[in-house]
């Protein structure tokens, strides 16, 4: 095969774009300091910007004559940062058998393309490849972006998109006119435009990763997972809403553990952290769909049941209070034995937030005054059960 010559649709300004596209998206990678974003994979898609552009740039240098290479190459590269791109975004391809399918498929595609006899063969299957490798993207990729919201994976599906037009269209010139020029053409620009909006969705994607994260240390506790006070204001609208609208109750079940100050003294500060990881498990598991679990701040602990009466709030905090006198935690090898108390209030229809925790944290205080290890409800204060 030989050169293609008078490119009329090869304008060089695209590959300026698109250095300065993928500048900025390494840019924003580096600055972020990202080490993992949840469904992607971020060092196969450092090798897919970096390999792209090596690719692009044997291109500039093949079509001014600096570089004696055949186009059949660049149909190569082009197949190898593709299935790079494939594996990035794609989870699932990292399972062994089927990426050991995807690798061997996309040998004998780059071996055909190197060893294509004509223009005609050569085109035909690059076309048909990037038809049905980037449908493939297109249609996981926009469930991704319904799933997540994440506008990233709609840049990327977008990209896919524009690809897949370009190869039907450049299918259809292949068998109508071989006009290899036009082909050729198409190639480019639909390279060149998916590649700058496949890099500009990796940045949108980093960006909502990182909202994420700042999100979440808003609103969750960083050692429990369980939601802070902000995230249990941020959640409790609907609860506090249905509630009065229907006249329903709102319990709230303070959570202290006690003696905490000797726990961190004898064990450490480590140690410490274990027991509040161990309890914030365990309040977690008794709650239900519906139920608010947070870490008020220090040792306590806050549980927000909507629609839940006092008997039944007080029937889950001594449940739970039973269960955290039998745990035993093993920490450096010693055991680490502990009990909580527990304050339980319930208020009706119009519920203010802030006066229901308020009770709950009176039974609290009273639970631990008269002798810890108890459940107090504010309702009748005076009498707390005992173990």
């Amino acid at each position: 095969m030989t050169q293609i010559d008078d490119l009329n649709f090869y304008i060089f300004g695209l590959h300026a774009v698109i250095g300065f596209v993928i500048t900025a998206v390494l840019i924003v990678f580096y600055s972020f300091k990202v080490e993992k974003v949840e469904g992607i994979s971020n060092n196969l898609f450092q090798a897919y910007l970096i390999l792209g552009v090596v690719a692009w740039v044997g291109n500039i240098l093949r079509d001014a004559r600096i570089l004696e290479v055949e186009i059949s190459w660049s149909a190569a590269g082009y197949a190898l940062v593709s299935a790079i791109l494939l594996f990035s975004v794609y989870e699932y391809t990292r399972q062994k058998i089927l990426a050991s399918i995807i690798i061997i498929t996309h040998l004998i595609i780059i071996s055909y393309f190197l060893l294509s006899p004509d223009y005609t063969s050569l085109f035909l299957s690059f076309s048909f490849y990037g038809l049905i490798l980037y449908s493939i993207i297109f249609f996981g990729l926009s469930k991704k972006a319904i799933q997540t919201r994440n506008v990233g994976y709609a840049f990327i599906s977008f990209a896919s998109l524009i690809v897949i037009g370009s190869s039907i269209i450049q299918i259809y010139i292949v068998i109508d006119s071989q006009d290899f020029e036009l082909v050729y053409g198409f190639g480019l620009m639909h390279s060149a435009i998916g590649f700058i909006m496949v890099g500009l969705g990796f940045g949108a994607i980093l960006l909502f990763d990182k909202q994420k994260q700042l999100t979440n240390l808003a609103l969750y506790d960083p050692l429990t997972g369980l939601m802070n006070r902000r995230g249990m204001d941020f959640t409790l609208g609907v609860s506090l809403d249905s509630a009065k609208r229907h006249d329903k109750c709102l319990s709230a079940i303070a959570v202290d553990i006690d003696y905490f100050k000797n726990i961190n003294d004898t064990y450490g500060h480590d140690g410490g952290d274990v027991v509040l990881i161990q309890i914030g498990k365990l309040l977690s598991s008794h709650a239900r769909s519906g139920d608010i679990c947070c870490r008020f701040g220090g040792e306590e602990f806050i549980i927000v049941l909507p629609d839940t009466e006092s008997d039944n709030a007080l029937q889950i905090a001594e449940r739970m209070r039973r269960e955290i006198a039998e745990i035993q935690i093993d920490f450096d090898r010693k055991t680490i034995n502990l009990t909580s108390s527990f304050g339980v209030a319930t208020h009706c229809g119009g519920i203010d937030v802030d006066y229901l925790l308020k009770d709950a944290d009176k039974a609290l205080y009273k639970a631990k005054e008269t002798g810890r290890n108890k459940v107090c409800h504010s309702n009748d204060i005076e009498d707390c059960n005992t173990d």
